[in-house]
């Protein structure tokens, strides 16, 4: 299949070879503009002028083509010109001085454009952030910058991520154009990326059903990673190592990167092993450390009209997942040695949480990891490829992964799994950008995408074997004109999901559950199904230019969900999440329909954005327990609580601020604010007005502030070209009051203030060689806090603890020591 779509991308470009030049002169006043970009709109082509002001751009496929021209202090400009084969074509561009700096984007999802005139609720974090960051991960350093964005935690290591209250999979993940399917739906699955190699980010705060169908309901965080595009044949290299106090954290990576002529290549490898975390309620919190590797390589062909780039990853992580058992009277955590009562083990003494012996000094203080926990390994291969034609821009990705989760929970048999999984997807993705006629940009995209599940050698089965094909088709166009650019579009999408039924029986030799064939004594664990979702979703936005530095953002978008397999067929025991759940064959697919508006302003000292949003969901799935006719909690599995998902209606609203403050009169000083909330509300007329026994919606953050000071000072020496920043960052989180509190489901968490202190500077050595390295404190007043979404909140075995101190806190006091050495 991959070599047949090979042959076409080549026999495509042989069919675009007919093209023309555009040259000429960018000036200012009269005054040459040199290192301005100029772009042809659509494609991939550009370059920028010389100290004289000059350009040429080569190979421009022929056809109407619109030429853009933007330099940092400057206003963009745009002129429409005809190529004609093998003629060269003259335009030249006279900028005006701009009040405000807008910022040019090249992504993934965005194409080529300025932030401020995209309809699109979207933030993008450039690789200086993200170098920059100190947290325990990557999808943690992107919540930190992009308010609205939160994180579900389960330990340092495991951050999925949530946009305005709405995560799992209503939130797409991305890594280089290509979708992660790693089985979102549970808890304790985080992102498989490599925390070292992420270049660049992209957040779109709202429904991209449009673009990318179901699973984007809620938005998108789009990871670009090193692409090997120097061909001068430079050897690039980058090297990064990093040193946490609190859990040990000790982390290193490596990449190798060259290009010459048409051909580019990179290799990277990096590492992190980290012990147990620790916080001042608590102490060492057992079983939190994690292993993980990550190895990927890229190979570049650069091409007269495009380029097409083959890309491999693995990434393997051996996370520990805590249960938080303890002891009673002094609070020290405890471990688990025998299975529990239920489980159908053989053995004679079952698990007694009051009676297990205290976790040893040796497993808290080292790097072991507990033998109850997970494995997981996921492979990649994929393809990026963009081809200029003769009538516009031809992009096409895709690729495969196979994704394979292990969870060990026997203490008595450390080998052998509780659950056992293996998902493998393939994914295709084609975009036809056409070129601008009359300032009209149209779109036309396809994509598809299947997958099929395996459950290997367990003895717990969540999910059923199941076979998923998707498909899906859009049109998106953008009109631009003055102070008006206008976007939208429509798309329809279909899914089937057939499910295979299962039957289970007792291992003859250790008592466990295992996979059956014989169907007449065994128990039928799951039965056949065959079920069909499909949805016709869109939006509708507008930019305007209200001013020089203020501009108006409106977008209205209808986004599309077909529920997960979790949702629709589960019955059984997560052994990570302690969770045993209960699906619906009979859940419609989730439709929503959200409103955004902001204003932003720009100019030369300050930079801000406020906007609001308003979402209403149809056939909202969420977790609720499972009551008995009495009203109490039903417990299946001993130890586990048990969650049946339920469909509603629900409502979320909120809003953002944003401001950025760096004086021209004192260019040394940088000052950031962030403030983002979130309203989430259950509809159904049971419900209404209950407050925290139903009304309010999981997961929802509370009022959340971050700022950010930094002071930087330059100097005119090489090696030294600057005095090394102080950063000083704060976050305030109000007390959680609006939580879905029914059958203790959630709890109120209160406020708490964090500040963290960083120092960074940098070095440049001859042949580009620079070294940069980062001195942090994060939690300085070692606060003890538990973040509402944090899901070891809710580890706790007993009602009650000495002060009210119950659950697992979050991280306390961290040092963080980080150095990047390279010539990239």
């Amino acid at each position: 299949m991959l070599s047949r779509i090979l042959f076409l991308l080549f026999a495509l470009v042989s069919c675009g070879s007919y093209a023309g030049s555009v040259t000429g002169r960018v000036t200012s006043q009269g005054q040459p503009v040199p290192w301005c970009v100029v772009v042809v709109e659509g494609t991939s082509s550009g370059t920028h002028t010389d100290d004289s002001g000059n350009y040429i751009i080569e190979n421009v496929a022929t056809g109407s083509r619109v030429i853009s021209a933007f330099a940092i202090g400057f206003e963009k400009s745009e002129q429409a010109v005809v190529v004609s084969a093998n003629a060269i074509k003259i335009c030249n561009f006279e900028l005006e001085k701009a009040v405000e700096l807008g910022e040019v984007v090249v992504t993934e999802i965005s194409g080529k454009t300025i932030l401020r005139e995209n309809p699109l609720p979207v933030s993008v974090i450039d690789g200086k952030k993200i170098d920059a960051g100190t947290s325990a991960n990557v999808v943690d350093v992107l919540s930190k910058n992009t308010p609205g964005l939160q994180v579900v935690k389960t330990g340092p290591n495991i951050s999925k991520p949530f946009i305005n209250g709405l995560g799992y999979n209503r939130v797409l993940t991305m890594v280089d154009g290509m979708r992660l399917e790693t089985q979102q739906w549970g808890e304790e699955h985080g992102v498989p990326v490599d925390d070292y190699s992420v270049q660049k980010a992209e957040v779109v705060k709202g429904p991209a059903s449009l673009l990318f169908g179901s699973d984007a309901l809620g938005g998108v965080v789009s990871m670009s990673t090193f692409s090997p595009n120097d061909i001068t044949g430079t050897l690039h290299f980058r090297g990064v190592t990093e040193f946490q106090t609190n859990n040990m954290l000790s982390g290193t990576s490596v990449m190798l990167m060259k290009g010459k002529g048409k051909w580019g290549w990179c290799a990277t490898a990096s590492n992190r092993i980290a012990g147990n975390f620790t916080n001042a309620i608590d102490g060492k919190v057992y079983n939190t450390g994690f292993h993980s590797f990550n190895g990927s390589t890229k190979i570049k062909k650069h091409l007269d009209n495009g380029f097409i780039e083959l890309a491999a990853n693995f990434h393997q992580n051996r996370q520990g997942v805590p249960d938080g058992s303890r002891d009673s009277v002094t609070r020290a955590f405890t471990r688990q040695v025998y299975e529990f009562n239920g489980s159908n083990s053989l053995q004679a003494i079952f698990d007694d949480i009051k009676q297990r012996p205290l976790v040893t000094s040796n497993a808290l203080n080292g790097y072991t990891i507990s033998d109850l926990s997970q494995l997981i390994s996921d492979w990649r291969m994929g393809f990026n490829s963009r081809i200029e034609l003769r009538t516009g821009l031809l992009t096409v990705n895709g690729g495969a992964e196979r994704n394979h989760r292990i969870e060990y929970n026997h203490p008595t048999m450390a080998t052998q799994p509780g659950m056992n999984v293996r998902l493998v997807s393939g994914q295709l993705r084609a975009d036809y950008e056409l070129s601008c006629i009359k300032k009209v940009q149209l779109n036309i995209g396809l994509c598809g995408m299947a997958q099929a599940n395996k459950n290997l050698d367990a003895t717990d089965f969540p999910i059923p074997d199941y076979v998923l094909n998707d498909m899906g088709g859009y049109l998106m166009g953008k009109w631009k004109r003055n102070k008006w650019t206008i976007a939208g579009g429509v798309r329809y999408d279909y899914r089937n999901i057939k499910g295979n039924e299962m039957f289970i029986s007792r291992n003859p030799s250790s008592g466990f559950l295992m996979q059956s064939e014989n169907t007449k004594s065994a128990i039928r664990q799951f039965s056949d199904f065959d079920l069909s979702f499909s949805g016709i979703t869109g939006s509708l936005g507008a930019t305007y230019k209200l001013a020089r530095t203020i501009s108006l953002k409106a977008n209205v978008g209808k986004g599309y969900r077909a529920p997960n397999i979790t949702e629709i067929a589960s019955q059984g025991l997560d052994p990570g999440a302690h969770i045993y759940y209960i699906g619906n064959l009979a859940f419609k697919p989730e439709f929503n329909i959200q409103g955004d508006a902001s204003i932003l302003f720009n100019s030369k000292d300050l930079d801000a954005e406020m906007g609001a949003f308003y979402n209403t969901i149809s056939g909202f799935i969420y977790q609720d327990v499972k009551t008995d006719a009495s009203g109490n909690p039903v417990v299946i599995v001993p130890g586990n609580r048990t969650f049946q998902y339920q469909q509603t209606d629900a409502d979320l609203m909120g809003g953002l601020f944003k401001l950025t403050y760096n004086p021209r009169a004192a260019h040394w000083f940088t000052t950031e604010h962030q403030l983002s909330c979130v309203y989430g509300f259950n509809r159904a007329a049971q419900y209404i007005g209950k407050g925290t026994q139903g009304e309010y919606l999981p997961f929802i953050p509370p009022l959340t502030m971050r700022n950010n000071i930094q002071l930087s000072w330059l100097r005119k020496n090489k090696i030294l070209p600057k005095l090394p920043s102080v950063v000083i960052e704060s976050e305030w989180c109000s007390a959680q009051n609006r939580y879905f509190g029914l059958y203790n489901t959630e709890t109120m968490t209160a406020s708490y203030w964090l500040v963290n202190l960083q120092l960074t500077g940098k070095f440049v050595f001859s042949k580009g060689i620079q070294v940069h390295w980062i001195i942090g404190v994060n939690n300085i007043a070692d606060v003890a806090y538990q973040n509402h979404l944090s899901r070891l909140k809710y580890f706790e075995y007993y009602n009650s603890a000495p002060g009210g101190k119950v659950g697992i806190f979050d991280m306390g006091r961290n040092y963080c020591f980080k150095v990047i050495l390279g010539n990239l």
